[in-house]
């Protein structure tokens, strides 16, 4: 695992670790969506939470992935607008 690492939980990408300490992983929760061109990007959103190191490592629904999606963090411009809603407020 390192800095910029994806986290993956039950298949959906949640986040992106921004800190690493000894037991502990900052991940900032990321919105994977798609630019103007119609490429897949991950969009960083101000969230974060902290997370026990031992809990990425042991349990087998979350996972650490390696991913070469293009990281935006400034204002995403969705296609759709929708779909900035129904992944943040789960509707």
């Amino acid at each position: 695992m390192n800095v910029g690492t994806l986290i993956e939980v039950s298949g959906k990408a949640f986040g992106q670790i921004e800190m690493i300490t000894e037991n502990t992983l900052l991940v900032r929760r990321i919105l994977i969506t798609y630019d103007s061109r119609g490429r897949k990007v991950a969009g960083l959103l101000p969230e974060a939470v902290y997370i026990d190191r031992k809990l990425i490592e042991s349990s087998y629904w979350v996972k650490a992935i390696d991913s070469n999606l293009p990281i935006i963090s400034e204002s995403i411009n969705l296609v759709d607008g929708i779909q900035l809603i129904q992944k943040c407020f789960n509707v």
